[in-house]
């Protein structure tokens, strides 16, 4: 399981799909030749590194945790399954895992 920090951004498109986006904190954002990445960190160190405009499969309840978040804008902690993820269409979608809200505070 991979984790990173950060508020939520939900976009909307005109069928109504929603789709999940998180916008990391400074400590899970890169920025590299011009391009945003959202870094996620598992406890034996391994890391995930995906485009900062990733969009997450969310399933169940944690669809209502994570509107509420979004509305609020609250700081969440939020896990990806490690597995590859499923490719749909032409994207691929990492599935939501898991969510801490508030976040655990980063130690330094």
């Amino acid at each position: 399981m991979f984790v990173a920090q950060g508020t939520i951004q939900l976009k909307q498109d005109e069928r109504g799909q929603i789709t999940v986006v998180i916008n990391p904190i400074c400590d899970y954002r890169v920025h590299h030749h011009g391009k945003n990445y959202t870094v996620f960190v598992s406890d034996d160190e391994k890391h995930l590194v995906l485009p900062a405009e990733q969009s997450f499969e969310v399933h169940g309840s944690m669809r209502e945790t994570l509107l509420q978040s979004a509305v609020g804008q609250v700081k969440i902690e939020i896990a990806v399954d490690d597995r590859k993820p499923r490719v749909k269409a032409t994207s691929k979608k990492y599935q939501i895992t898991g969510v801490r809200v508030p976040a655990t505070p980063v130690s330094r």
